[in-house]
């Protein structure tokens, strides 16, 4: 685990939270968005922290420290939830307002996560990260990130699927198309696929 990466994120949230975790005997790092188990390190308080991490005082004073609070109860942090249903990494991404949203299918649709709490698990292989979408009692969703079958993070997705959202997306889909069809134009031997008129009689 990239624990700089977190630190980094706790800084632009303006908050770091320490969670203590008995039953694991470990503490769980986050900024409000993501948690973050931290394995393998000794239990901190807030001044050992900051030592240990080299936060100065003046970003100290930027940030709202929380330290050894309970886990949050509307989050399963065991290894496997009953419930839980697999995602697929999609091979696009979106740039959208400050966030750089990558996205998910799932059996609801689409999810994001901001590419930067992805980030502090850098050390894992992508090819043995998995991210499950699990339902809190609320029924809010959020991704539980694994390596193999192991939890290592929770992830709460970006809410970013508003009309404005869709209506940008809508726009650079018709602008794609623009440009592709006027490629075939200039290149004849481009297949064009069927486009589905239905859309945008709706």
């Amino acid at each position: 685990m990239k624990i700089k990466k977190i630190i980094s994120l706790c800084k632009n949230a303006g908050q770091l939270i320490l969670y203590s975790d008995p039953d694991r005997d470990i503490q769980w790092l986050s900024d409000g968005r993501a948690i973050y188990p931290l394995i393998g390190c000794p239990k901190f308080d807030e001044d050992s922290f900051c030592n240990t991490y080299e936060i100065t005082d003046s970003q100290r004073k930027k940030m709202a420290f929380r330290i050894n609070e309970p886990l949050p109860i509307n989050f399963n942090f065991d290894d496997t939830d009953d419930f839980e249903t697999e995602t697929e990494k999609m091979p696009l991404s979106v740039t959208y307002s400050t966030y750089d949203a990558v996205a998910y299918k799932t059996q609801y649709g689409v999810e994001f996560i901001n590419r930067a709490h992805l980030q502090p698990f850098g050390d894992y292989s992508g090819r043995d990260i998995v991210c499950t979408l699990r339902t809190d009692e609320s029924g809010e969703s959020y991704f539980a990130v694994k390596n193999g079958f192991m939890l290592i993070g929770i992830v709460q997705p970006l809410k970013i699927i508003v009309k404005s959202f869709i209506d940008d997306l809508k726009t650079f889909e018709r602008q794609v198309e623009v440009t592709f069809y006027n490629s075939k134009s200039e290149n004849p031997q481009l297949e064009i696929p069927e486009v589905n008129t239905d859309d945008e009689e709706d």
